[in-house]
């Protein structure tokens, strides 16, 4: 009885502690802070496969994409100006992909470190996640200089925080 009752117990923790998050792609959004230049905007066009498995975080996986033509910052000319071949190019380079090598449990939250690709570039980066309710917030700093998207010249005038707000449902 006490074997049945601990594999029960088991079966009901790894339902309850793997999970795929479906994304509400109409409401999920990157914010973006581009500190020296005081630019910031959004790309709306986002989605996502999140799969969480907190028993065994090895099996878990992030995978998702921007469409860089959803890019706003408030100012058209400014928009336009990012999305031409001079910044984000993205007549060749339409889409920012994040894929994860590895989640892990890191005081009170998570952290998802892989690899950014955009425009042609592709760098490592670690996320903080947060989870509140149903959504996940992933947060990061990269340097734009590594994508060759820097105003000025220098790794430390392209800094630019980075908000991932994927609202979900289990």
């Amino acid at each position: 009885m006490k074997t049945l009752l601990m594999a029960l117990v088991t079966m009901s923790l790894s339902v309850n502690y793997a999970q795929t998050f479906n994304i509400d792609t109409d409401a999920a959004v990157v914010n973006f802070n581009y500190l020296s230049e005081e630019t910031t905007g959004t790309i709306t066009n986002v989605t996502a496969t999140i799969k969480l498995n907190l028993l065994d975080l090895a099996t878990s996986k992030i995978e998702g994409k921007a469409d860089v033509n959803s890019l706003s910052t408030g100012n058209p000319a400014r928009d336009k100006h990012l999305k031409s071949k001079t910044y984000f190019n993205v007549g060749e380079f339409p889409i920012i992909k994040f894929t994860s090598n590895s989640i892990k449990l890191v005081g009170d939250h998570y952290e998802a470190s892989g690899t950014i690709n955009m425009k042609g570039f592709t760098k490592p980066v670690v996320f903080t996640i947060m989870v509140s309710g149903e959504t996940l917030t992933l947060t990061t700093s990269i340097f734009a200089d590594d994508f060759g998207l820097a105003i000025k010249k220098g790794k430390e005038t392209s800094v630019v925080e980075i908000e991932v707000v994927l609202p979900a449902s289990k």
